[in-house]
């Protein structure tokens, strides 16, 4: 593995941070599980709930792996704690819509552009595993994709009020963008720009519901 000295605190605070986002994720689509009867959505919330704390755990010992001594956790990182305060209220108005946007459509499509242009950095670093980093890459793909047909399918059935849910989602986007702009120092870990992975993000986002 070929990490400079003074990468390694910056790229475990970065890994911690997503660490942090596959647990959020995990724990939304648990709760999701309790909004829907339907055994295609409930088996996907399950499916989902596993691998996201599989993701979690990955991420937790690459942490403990590369971070060097004295490396100070954090207690919570505000943009993804703010985050789930939303996905909490909604799951308490019972809105699946909204939860899945913001679970699967929002996070997942987060993480979907983050292991991907992540994953160059790590090959250049020699970190290996590249069976294990195509298999997350995919599984977030999987996850942001099932969100997408799912709030179509909602959408056609005449079960979302789309302006509420557009009102909603300016939110969501909002805290994603002040995430990417309190990670820009990690992300040149990397050698990326943070202004691409919002761009990448906010084109995951359905047309019907992206910020002006």
């Amino acid at each position: 593995m070929f990490i400079k000295p003074v990468e390694t605190a910056s790229i475990a605070r970065l890994f911690e941070i997503i660490g942090i986002g596959e647990r959020l994720a995990e724990e939304g689509a648990r709760r999701q599980l309790a909004l829907t009867d339907r055994p295609d959505m409930q088996r996907f919330f399950r499916q989902q709930a596993a691998q996201e704390r599989f993701h979690r755990v990955v991420f937790e010992k690459a942490v403990a792996f590369i971070a060097p001594r004295g490396y100070s956790r954090l207690r919570e990182f505000q943009p993804l704690a703010h985050f789930q305060r939303l996905v909490e209220d909604a799951c308490e108005r019972r809105d699946l819509a909204e939860t899945l946007f913001a679970q699967q459509i929002v996070l997942e499509g987060f993480g979907e552009v983050v292991f991907e242009r992540i994953d160059v950095g790590m090959t250049e670093r020699g970190f290996g595993l590249e069976t294990l980093r195509r298999a997350l890459r995919r599984q977030e793909h999987a996850h942001h994709q099932f969100g997408l047909r799912k709030l179509h399918e909602l959408r056609q059935l005449g079960y979302i009020d789309v302006e509420a849910l557009k009102c909603r989602a300016v939110e969501y986007v909002a805290v994603t963008d002040q995430a990417l702009e309190q990670l820009a120092d990690l992300f040149t870990c990397f050698g990326e720009d943070p202004a691409m992975y919002r761009d990448r993000l906010h084109e995951g986002i359905p047309h019907w519901l992206r910020p002006a």
